[in-house]
């Protein structure tokens, strides 16, 4: 939420600055689409990295935190966007980008704590790629071919 609160703000802040409402209303759809997508990648890993981590016997209460965690994030970064970018549109984006930073680097810091099984980040020489390729291997899609 806070990217979309950002992405309002930018859009506003365009307005504002003298931007015709064509630019203002091009970069809140730009900014839209980049964090659909971003969403898309984000949600497609974690699920499956969640359940890849929890031990078997616990898996259902991972997956509880996790969802709770991500509702609890729906919940407050809405009221505390909506707070700071009343007294602070600056520092709205600062928030942002601080926010994704440490996101950015505690996904790297994660990676290397991460079991083998679970690395599928691709690195030179291909090499979690092709562990990936050799897990697939099992799995078809014409019948056993």
């Amino acid at each position: 939420m806070v990217r979309v609160i950002s992405s309002i703000a930018a859009a506003s802040r365009a307005a504002s600055a003298g931007a015709s409402p064509r630019i203002a209303y091009a970069a809140l759809v730009a900014a839209s689409i980049a964090v659909g997508v971003g969403e898309c990648f984000y949600t497609t890993v974690l699920s499956p990295l969640v359940a890849d981590l929890a031990p078997p016997a616990l898996r259902g209460r991972y997956m509880a935190v996790m969802g709770l965690a991500w509702w609890a994030g729906l919940a407050i970064a809405p009221t505390l966007g909506a707070q700071l970018l009343s007294h602070a549109p600056d520092a709205v984006f600062l928030a942002a980008a601080g926010t994704a930073a440490a996101a950015c680097v505690s996904a790297l810091t994660l990676e290397r704590t991460l079991p083998e099984a679970s690395r599928l980040t691709p690195h030179p020489g291909g090499a979690s790629v092709k562990k990936a390729g050799a897990r697939m291997r099992g799995f078809t899609t014409r019948g056993g071919d």
